[in-house]
């Protein structure tokens, strides 16, 4: 019994299981949200987003899709669509990240290209496609762009 004690007090305490370090696998992952409205146009609508993906995984604050598919929609600037193969999403800063193609679809506007990542920056939404970027403009059907 003296030995047992002995090595009892020699290990050490261990937690329970984190959900930080697990992993889990996703099917059918969506999830969304409302971007605040930005500081410099106090009359500006906030900009709806959905993110989903066919599978995938998800470990603390990044999730990893198959299937991606991101949809953003603001009431006065219109809406687009990015699709991917794939993506890397970082939950608490809002960054995602891929390898893959991506093809992105707006009001007027198709451009596709091998991998992107998509960010914010002083409130905006920011898009970098890598390489072998293909844009195809839609004259007829483009929307009013409004420049600051």
């Amino acid at each position: 019994m003296i030995v047992l004690l002995v090595l009892a007090l020699g290990l050490p305490a261990q937690k329970g299981p984190s959900l930080q370090d697990s992993q889990f696998s996703l099917h059918g992952f969506k999830a969304g949200g409302v971007f605040p409205e930005e500081e410099a146009e106090a009359d500006a609508a906030a900009t709806a987003w959905e993110i989903s993906g066919e599978s995938g995984w998800m470990q603390g604050e990044l999730v990893q899709l198959r299937g991606f598919l991101l949809k953003l929609h603001n009431p006065q600037k219109g809406g687009l669509i990015i699709r991917s193969p794939g993506c890397e999403f970082q939950r608490g800063v809002w960054e995602l990240k891929s390898d893959d193609a991506m093809l992105l679809q707006a009001d007027g506007l198709q451009a596709s290209g091998l991998g992107y990542d998509v960010y914010r920056k002083d409130d905006k939404l920011m898009l970098v496609v890598r390489s072998t970027v293909h844009i195809r403009f839609h004259k007829g059907k483009i929307k009013n762009i409004k420049l600051n």
